[in-house]
């Protein structure tokens, strides 16, 4: 065999090589392509109400592309929400957050699903990852500062919905959970005060008004409590 056949055959090895990478390659580019297509109508049955069917398409496509994140994020949001089915919900958002990492709100849902389940500690876990990437996330923020207080963490509580209303002061809730505790403490004074700044914000909000109201009928203001209550039942109509 002379050397221009062995090169010649080297370079027909070669070739080859290349040619299945590129076929690997392709396959898996169409792998992936036909998952997000099988996600996007996934994402349209659920639009349209149609579970069973949206579940359908995207167990198709977390079987044809087992490392395509949005699939599993997809398929775990529909199985909390439109299914109550909180164990595979868990299943495939945690696969979500593996894959891609770097998704808050894969965390996000993923924390939400592990407080369904009761799992606090683990929820918490999840929820400081979206803290990690977003130290804003005002959802995120308001569910730590009720995983706080349940637990008894008034000062961490205090922290958190402080944050919330840094992050989003257009939210009531941070304000009236903020109140409460203050109130609930023996603090009725820094309790109206989170009030009137919830309500300098949000005028038209018929809960802090109410907060308000039913917190000054107990100091013995019981006419301006009384105006308070009356604007919480029109705001709310």
């Amino acid at each position: 065999m002379t050397m221009l056949h062995v090169r010649m055959k080297k370079q027909i090895g070669l070739l080859l090589v290349i040619m299945s990478v590129l076929l690997t390659t392709a396959s898996c580019s169409r792998d992936q392509a036909d998952a997000a297509y099988l996600t996007n109508q996934g994402v349209k049955f659920y639009k349209q109400g149609k579970t069973a069917e949206a579940i359908r398409q995207l167990q198709q496509a977390t079987t044809l592309s087992p490392d395509f994140a949005e699939a599993h994020y997809n398929l775990g949001l529909i199985y909390a929400h439109g299914k109550n089915d909180h164990d595979n919900a868990r299943k495939h958002l945690n696969q979500s957050t593996q894959l891609d990492p770097e998704n808050q709100e894969a965390w996000y849902q993923l924390g939400k699903t592990l407080l369904s389940l009761k799992e606090e500690a683990p929820a918490s876990g999840a929820f400081k990852k979206v803290l990690a990437l977003n130290p804003y996330h005002a959802p995120t923020l308001y569910e730590l500062g009720m995983l706080a207080e349940k637990l008894g963490d008034l000062s961490g509580a205090d922290g958190y919905y402080r944050k919330v209303v840094v992050a989003n002061p257009s939210n009531p809730h941070p304000f009236h959970a903020l109140a409460e505790i203050y109130e609930n403490a023996g603090y009725p004074d820094q309790a109206e005060a989170v009030y009137r700044e919830g309500l300098r914000l949000n005028p038209t909000n018929g809960g802090l008004h109410h907060g308000l109201g039913v917190l000054m009928i107990r100091s013995g203001r019981t006419e301006e409590g009384t105006d308070n209550l009356r604007k919480a039942l029109e705001f709310d109509s």
